[in-house]
């Protein structure tokens, strides 16, 4: 018997590891198997007869091995970039043929799963490498690897988290602008790799606003936010931006500019009925309206609207809106055809000079004068919805009341997005012997008989409809 005998210790017998290659004298090969990586073994050949077993000399060779590499911890670490590399200490036998770094957003990266490489040539040694295009705020697992013909191996995994940036936040829109209020809507779009801490709008009359001007705060976080702004000067200009903050600092949106509406009406921001219910007035254009719905029970010269019970043509009657008394403080009455002009003659005349229910110094507007209003928020870009010049219901429709609605730019559809004008028109319905589309629909009487407008929560539209005397709608009054 012959063949070869080897150990991982000096002179191997046959009473370590070996192979049996036939019999007889001559050449022979052997084949081991089964070796460890890495690992130096002793090796000889060996001949067997009836006498005893001999040896050769003994040769020794080590196995090859996967190289060793170790990961350089991470430095100059900033929100996009940041440094590592590594040091191959062992070739494993055979040369590295390349070696550089992997890095991902979940631990153990390797060349077949990563977000990040780099192939920072051969060999043995140190060598640095640049992670970029990281995301602000990310933590990411970054190793060294290191091939031979063996294999790839792979030093310690290092954490790190690119630094943070400032929050993204837009100044979407300010909306809803009174004498001395207005309504801000901002977005944080991102929180720049860090906690959003506070956000809001900061203000002030002379441009480029920062924190360091007024501010509102509104939350913290990521998303859209709206504020309401009180105690605003008439007829001011105001510069207007949303801000966030987080550990990286504070950033601001683009700069608005708006100006608050002169004090309205020539100096009269509110009128007092005969009841003493108090009104808001509103400047639209050149007219003067009410911009609450009325809801008297009596003439300026007191004398009573009669409660109806049902239809009439004749008699002065006022109705609760939705048939609920409980619905006046907000809705106002509903008075037929007859109560709002109380005697006066059907007139398109602008103004109309009828002052019917209204207060002292107030009247009834006129077919006339309710088309002024209309073509006046017709022709401001900001009061049309799409683009679309007769799509102006949600611009005079109140942000509350309404029931929802589905449709582009119809009033039931965003109700948030309503009111633009600081009209506020409210659905009180109707009376025609039968309460009807309270909180769907607002008609409201014109001094030309019998016209009225119509705004109904599944349209984008303000209409001119025609109907009857007796029955029973909305008044608004506007100045003389």
């Amino acid at each position: 018997e012959r063949g070869v005998c080897w150990s991982t210790s000096i002179n191997p017998t046959v009473a370590d590891s070996y192979t049996s290659d036939g019999t007889g004298i001559g050449n022979f090969n052997s084949s081991i198997t089964g070796l460890v990586a890495g690992t130096t073994y002793y090796l000889r050949a060996y001949a067997t007869n009836s006498v005893g077993t001999a040896y050769g000399s003994t040769v020794s060779f080590t196995t090859l091995d996967q190289p060793t590499v170790i990961t350089s911890i991470v430095t100059n670490i900033t929100s996009t970039t940041a440094v590592s590399g590594g040091d191959v200490t062992n070739e494993g036998g055979t040369p590295v043929t390349v070696r550089g770094i992997v890095w991902n957003t979940v631990g153990s990266p390797d060349i077949n799963s990563y977000i990040g490489i780099t192939s920072n040539g051969g060999g043995m040694g140190t060598f640095t490498a640049t992670m970029t295009s990281l995301t602000p705020g990310q933590t990411y697992y970054v190793r060294a690897y290191a091939t031979n013909i063996i294999n790839t191996s792979y030093g310690q995994e290092e954490t790190f988290s690119a630094n943070p940036i400032p929050p993204i936040v837009n100044t979407n829109s300010v909306s809803n602008i009174t004498n001395n209020t207005a309504t801000v809507d901002g977005t944080v779009v991102d929180s720049g790799g860090a906690t959003v801490i506070v956000r809001g709008f900061c203000y002030n009359t002379s441009g480029n606003p920062t924190i360091a001007d007024n501010v509102v705060q509104n939350g913290s976080g990521i998303g859209s936010y709206s504020s309401n702004l009180t105690g605003l000067t008439p007829g001011q200009t105001y510069y207007i931006c949303a801000y966030a903050t987080n550990s990286a600092g504070t950033a601001y949106g683009s700069t608005i500019s708006f100006t608050t509406l002169s004090a309205p009406c020539g100096g009269i921001a509110t009128i007092t009925d005969y009841d003493g219910n108090v009104y808001n007035t509103l400047e639209i254009g050149l007219q003067c309206w009410m911009k609450e719905n009325l809801r008297t029970t009596h003439y300026s010269n007191g004398t009573l609207i009669d409660l109806g019970s049902g239809t009439s043509s004749t008699n002065k009657y006022r109705y609760y809106p939705g048939n609920n008394s409980s619905n006046v403080a907000t809705y106002g009455y509903l008075y037929n055809w007859t109560a709002a002009m109380n005697g006066a003659a059907s007139t398109n005349s602008n103004p109309s000079g009828v002052q019917g229910v209204c207060p002292t110094g107030w009247h009834v507007p006129s077919d006339a004068e309710w088309t002024q209003l209309i073509n006046y928020v017709s022709s401001q870009s900001q009061y049309m919805c799409g683009g679309t010049s007769t799509y102006i219901a949600k611009a005079l429709a109140n942000t509350t009341g309404w029931n929802t609605a589905s449709g582009t730019c119809v009033i039931g559809n965003n109700l948030s997005g309503n009111n633009a004008t600081g009209f506020g028109a409210m659905p009180a319905g109707m009376y025609y012997g039968s309460y009807a589309y309270f909180g769907t629909e607002a008609y409201y009487l014109c001094a030309t008989a019998v016209y009225l407008r119509k705004l109904y929560s599944g349209d984008a539209n303000v209409n001119k409809i025609n109907r009857y005397k007796e029955e029973a709608y909305s008044v608004r009054c506007v100045r003389n």
